[in-house]
């Protein structure tokens, strides 16, 4: 029997819909069209990753609720007002949404693009710190890491992420040699057309994409020192 896509183009439908009535009133209005094309069907997939992905990780599956970013934006600080998001999300690790020092692989499908990304991209004030001196003392094993074929392929063998104009005392002879110890963020990214949801492979293109960053992510777990969590 042949393999189907986790998604119907319903999902990318209601999420454009959504992109373009973000208000209360319309939501509730389609919310059983958003938990039969969006929600359910996301979750199953995302179960399916997270069972692939412990057995990747020799762990327990995490739960998919604690896999799952809500729909609902938190917008009690933000000038932007709309209340939902207009994609969905999840993250696959050993802690998914628990502990987001421990790097692992993100997914995003939307109406404008599908991305697939991870490593450390909110590291804590002291995590940042451990991942510079990791990188002023193992960068170029760090940098083999981020040139081999698999990530190079499908990341482009960078890490991104903002970058500090000024770093502290201890990093400042080392930045000239290792550019990365400037960065706050160290996270990966690749984008592709929001069709690519509707990919028959899609469990299968996903986990080629993580398993092509685990080593990356197991560097920066190294570094940060949440490998035991």
């Amino acid at each position: 029997m042949a393999a189907e896509s986790p998604f119907t183009k319903d999902l990318l439908r209601f999420l454009a819909e959504l992109s373009l009535n973000n208000n209360k009133t319309w939501f509730d209005a389609h919310k059983l069209r958003y938990v039969l094309q969006v929600k359910q069907p996301f979750e199953a997939f995302v179960e399916d990753l997270l069972a692939r992905t412990a057995k990747l990780e020799r762990c327990r599956p995490v739960p998919v609720k604690d896999a799952v970013f809500r729909i609902y934006r938190d917008i009690r600080f933000s000038k932007d007002k709309t209340p939902y998001k207009t994609h969905v999300s999840a993250i696959m690790s050993r802690t998914g949404r628990r502990d987001m020092q421990v790097p692992g692989l993100y997914v995003q499908l939307g109406p404008d693009l599908v991305g697939i990304a991870g490593g450390a991209y909110t590291p804590t004030p002291e995590n940042l710190v451990r991942i510079r001196r990791a990188i002023g003392r193992r960068g170029s094993e760090l940098g083999r890491l981020l040139r081999a074929a698999p990530f190079r392929r499908l990341f482009e063998g960078k890490l991104l992420g903002e970058v500090n104009k000024i770093v502290p005392p201890e990093f400042r002879d080392a930045v000239g040699r290792q550019p990365l110890i400037a960065n706050k963020q160290f996270y990966y990214w690749a984008e592709y057309p929001p069709a690519t949801a509707l990919r028959k492979d899609l469990v299968s293109f996903v986990m080629k994409h993580h398993v092509a960053a685990r080593p990356v992510n197991r560097w920066l777990e190294r570094a940060m020192g949440t490998r035991g969590r």
